[in-house]
């Protein structure tokens, strides 16, 4: 097996004649889309199992598992010529291992950008340093982590599974604690109010570290990859959509995020346990919005529905699912006649929704049993449903 990074982005068109992808020729469209196929395959046959993965020794990790519709990074590089049946989409594949690859840079980025943002005041020889509090979004951001942080040491469980809103206020205490960890962990600062630099920073050995993360464990059959494709449309939103493929990570694959802490503020367990609820809730890659890179905790019990929206499972008293604005549950009713690809859902939710049905591109693992959370895309002006898509599935 050649190495996935080099394949991907060096030997991808390797052998390949038809340069000319303004062709008539069917013929010649055919020999393209088989060309393709076969390289497609060198990545959507890749089974993890049979092959050496990532281990960090003595490093404090965190163990997730990626969620339907999957995983999306390294989208915006480039990797295209034009030509039918490519990925259209680059992706982020490690260079020496040639395995999916979260560099820790982007790890740290994403849990950064849901701490509020500082300011740096130069007053004489001094910074000083400050939450920004001139703007909403900030605002809240630091009323949600002070609120994680106040329920740190509830346990991991509960801490996980619970809902954590803003706090109502914010005391001028907590702004500084917030002030304090975030400098210490993103800009590696000891003391904001010292001027010398051996005393205001920490030495590289004292500062938390984020490596790459990558998968150890594939689906059910050991896959980690999968494709979807996105369909834009010219000028007329009802006539020929042009597919384009691209590569992606599918649900059911556990990543390990790694780190090297150092206890401060928070204890090194106590960040690992926040670092682990943000990854949850806020996700990461592209395509969040529309339900990529979303994760669940390694080895959750599998959920089923009740009447009402009631979550059970062997083990436990019924959960009750949150759901958003705009989400519904649904089961599969069976595939569609006049679209293979696709299953009709019946929205089960109790309101207006309730007994409706769609037609939705579905993976082939649903069975009728199924049950999903559906979200809709409504029209800004008459608040209509345009369209339906899977945003999580429950069982």
């Amino acid at each position: 097996m050649a190495n996935l990074s080099w394949l991907f982005y060096k030997g991808y068109y390797n052998n390949f004649r038809f340069w000319d992808n303004d062709t008539k020729d069917e013929k010649i469209k055919k020999e393209i889309e088989s060309f393709f196929r076969k390289k497609n395959e060198a990545f959507t046959g890749f089974k993890l199992g049979l092959n050496k993965t990532i281990s960090y020794s003595e490093s404090p990790s965190i163990k997730l598992v990626t969620t339907y519709p999957g995983l999306l990074i390294g989208s915006g590089y480039t990797h295209e010529i034009g030509a039918i049946g490519e990925f259209k989409l680059g992706f982020q594949l490690d260079y020496t291992t040639g395995l999916p690859v979260i560099p820790g840079s982007s790890l740290k980025g994403v849990i950064r950008s849901v701490f509020p943002d500082i300011e740096a005041i130069k007053s004489n020889e001094n910074i000083i340093y400050k939450l920004k509090t001139d703007n909403e979004i900030d605002i809240v951001k630091a009323k949600w982590i002070i609120a994680l942080i106040n329920n740190i040491e509830e346990d991991n469980d509960i801490f996980h599974s619970t809902d954590y809103q803003p706090q109502a206020n914010i005391s001028d205490e907590e702004s500084l604690k917030i002030l304090k960890f975030l400098l210490a962990i993103f800009e590696g600062i000891k003391d904001h109010t010292k001027a010398e630099s051996d005393e205001k920073y920490f030495s590289i050995f004292e500062r938390d570290i984020f490596k790459d993360s990558f998968p150890i464990t594939g689906n059910v059959n050991q896959n980690i990859f999968g494709t979807d494709s996105i369909t834009p449309h010219g000028e007329n939103p009802l006539q020929n959509p042009i597919p384009l493929l691209f590569l992606k990570i599918l649900p059911e694959v556990t990543f390990q995020f790694n780190f090297d802490l150092k206890d401060g503020i928070l204890s090194r367990e106590n960040k690992l346990k926040l670092f682990k609820k943000i990854l949850t809730v806020k996700g990461i890659g592209a395509k969040t919005n529309v339900g990529y890179g979303q994760f669940k905790t390694q080895g959750k019990t599998q959920a089923t529905i009740t009447t009402g929206g009631n979550v059970t499972d062997a083990n436990s008293e019924p959960l009750l699912i949150k759901l958003d604005k705009d989400d519904y549950l649904a089961s599969v009713v069976k595939r569609d006649p006049l679209n293979r690809n696709n299953l009709i859902f019946k929205i089960e939710s109790e309101d207006a929704e309730n007994g409706k049905f769609y037609s939705i591109k579905s993976p082939n693992d649903l069975n009728p049993e199924s049950k999903v959370i559906l979200t809709a895309m409504r029209d800004r002006k008459t608040k209509k449903v345009q369209s339906v898509s899977i945003k999580r599935i429950i069982v």
